[in-house]
Parts: structure tokens; C-alpha cells; sequence
């Protein structure tokens, strides 16, 4: 793989040109292989940013990338372009944080796949509309002391659920049958989408580069993590 990357204010380009072959063994003792490339890859990406008077926070993700997707039945070689832009505004209570989120995605194919022909089809765009709520908390916590510990003398632990619903709208069926699948984003249907989950989290007071005593946030532990597709 080769990467080049720059970062332009907020804004980052990067353009990658990658190989990646997967070997199979089959039932006689030969071995089958798939190949998927990218010829180049052109990124743009823009990290959130924070819009003080209104709260509204604003990121996108555009590329557009050349794809030789080869396997046993063939080769597809088309362009992909896409575009997806996000708006959020989070909110965040004493006890509760709230994010909702709108974002909307196209996303241009150059060939699409016929059967029996391979991707050989017209061009064709996907496009679709996609809300969502995060919500983190009510969170509980507990002090424990433990004076002589050997790593720390006061730990504490922090407990709460984080559930985030998804509507994914817009995706037109005979355009999902055609295009070209590669990738996670290329299986996107419409969808109402629940993810939910118990966090916990637990602190250490240690001391810093200063000496002062400071908590330390060790890896979320996740319980009870589920996910539901009505």
C-alpha cells in the first residue's frame, strides 16, 4: 500500500493506491484468489467543526477511487465517487448527553453489474437520507479507597447505558440490485436500527508528569452489548 497525506487546516487530502489479494484452499487441494485494488484513491475529509452561535457541528468525507475487484468469476473494473456530509448538534444535560445527527450520502457508480455479463451495465447513483440519536447516560459512579494499593489508593467506577437509534432512508431497490458491491457502504439498505449498550468505565488517581495526582481512563469495559434491526 502507498499513502500520501496532507492536512490543510481542518481539511484533509490523502491519496492511497493499495493491492490486496485473499487466498482460498478449495475441496480438491487448489487454492482460489481474490483481488481488490484501489488505482488510486483520492480522500477528502473535514473534522468536525463547531458553530458557536448555533451549536450545529458540521463534517464531511468525499472520495472518488479507481476499483479491479477480481475473483474466480470475473473482474469488475469501474470508478466510484461519494460524498457524505454530516450535521449534528449535541446537548448535554448534568445527567444525559444527546446527539442527533442528519446526515446524506450519493454516491456514483460507473458500471453496474449484469447478470451474466459482469459490470457492464450503465452508470447509476445511489442516494439516501440518514438521521440518528446517541444517547449516553444516566450514569451511576462509586468511590472505592483502597490506601496502599499498589498501583493506585482510590479507584472510581462509572456505570450507564448508551443506546443509539438509526433511520436509513431513501435507498431505491432496483439501484441496490445493480451496483457493484464491495465494501460495507456498498450493502447500505433502508433500515431502522437500534444499538444499544452498558458501559463502564473506571478511574485510577495516579500521579502526572507533574507529580499532582490525576485520574487515568483505562479501556471502556462494554456489557450486555446488543444490536436490534427491526
Amino acid at each position: 500500500m502507498l499513502s500520501l497525506q496532507r492536512a490543510f487546516g481542518r481539511n484533509n487530502v490523502a491519496l492511497q493506491a493499495d493491492s490486496t489479494d485473499t487466498f482460498f484452499p478449495e475441496a480438491d487441494g487448489t487454492t482460489s484468489q481474490t483481488t481488490q485494488r484501489h488505482l488510486p484513491l483520492l480522500k477528502l475529509s473535514g473534522s468536525p467543526q463547531k458553530n458557536r452561535a448555533t451549536g450545529l457541528v458540521f463534517s464531511y468525507e468525499a472520495r472518488a477511487e479507481n476499483i479491479d475487484n477480481t475473483d474466480p468469476g470475473g473482474s469488475s473494473k469501474y470508478a466510484r465517487f461519494d460524498a457524505n456530509p454530516r450535521l449534528s448538534r449535541p446537548f448535554s444535560l448534568s445527567f444525559l448527553q444527546l446527539t442527533p445527527e442528519m446526515q446524506v450520502r450519493g454516491t456514483r457508480y460507473s458500471k453496474t453489474d449484469v447478470v451474466g455479463e459482469g459490470t457492464t451495465g450503465p452508470a447509476v447513483t445511489r442516494k439516501y437520507v440518514e438521521g440518528n440519536v446517541d444517547m449516553r447516560g444516566p450514569t451511576f459512579s462509586r468511590v472505592f479507597d483502597t490506601e496502599g494499593n499498589f498501583y493506585s489508593d482510590r479507584y472510581k467506577h462509572v456505570i450507564g447505558p448508551e443506546v443509539t437509534f438509526t433511520r436509513r432512508a431513501g435507498i431505491d431497490r432496483d439501484v441496490f440490485a445493480v451496483i457493484p458491491k464491495l465494501d460495507q457502504h456498498d450493502f447500505l439498505v433502508d433500515t431502522n436500527e437500534i444499538r444499544y449498550s452498558l458501559v463502564q468505565r473506571f478511574y485510577a488517581k495516579r500521579p502526572g508528569r507533574s507529580g499532582k495526582l490525576g485520574a487515568t481512563d483505562p479501556p471502556d469495559r462494554r456489557l450486555n452489548d446488543g444490536d436490534v434491526d427491526p
